[in-house]
């Protein structure tokens, strides 16, 4: 079990049935923890939460760990840069990505919103009308990610 400094054992949740992968652009899906365990080993895996070793056979990952709670996201920039700046080089290579966090929602949401805003140019709301419409899973609870995505327009 993982620990984080100053913290007791993190509790992991199980993992359900599943969600997704599903595509919100060529390329690039979503998922929920236990949809992105069925992600093939050629595509490339983004986690914006702990997967307690579920990709450790995987052979292209990037891990983040971003809390998602109110004031409790730290270096909320920076996160967001190196998982969209590692989106864009897995898709540079030819790798398909999947970006998933435990339940798919709100930081998978926070992510592929950034990503479709930068590349396309879109809106907010544009990009948030697209991901909801093949990803109803999306979660806009956390007013720190919605903050960031209003305030950093493409």
């Amino acid at each position: 079990t993982s620990r984080l400094l100053g913290k007791g054992a993190a509790p992991f949740n199980p993992l359900g049935e599943g969600r997704g992968p599903t595509e919100i652009a060529p390329g690039l899906t979503v998922a929920d923890l236990a949809g992105a365990a069925t992600t093939p080993q050629d595509r490339a895996i983004i986690s914006m939460c702990r997967p307690e070793g579920l990709f450790a056979d995987h052979p292209v990952r990037r891990e983040f760990y971003l809390i998602d709670q109110p004031d409790r996201a730290s270096n909320l920039d920076a996160v967001i840069d190196d998982a969209v700046g590692s989106i864009d080089a897995f898709l540079a290579e030819g790798r398909d990505v999947t970006v998933h966090c435990q339940g798919g929602a709100s930081r998978t949401g926070l992510i592929a919103r950034t990503w479709l805003m930068r590349h396309r140019g879109w809106s907010l709301a544009e990009a948030t009308d697209h991901v909801k419409g093949v990803w109803p899973h999306l979660g806009e609870w956390n007013p720190d990610f919605e903050h960031y995505l209003f305030t950093h327009p493409a």
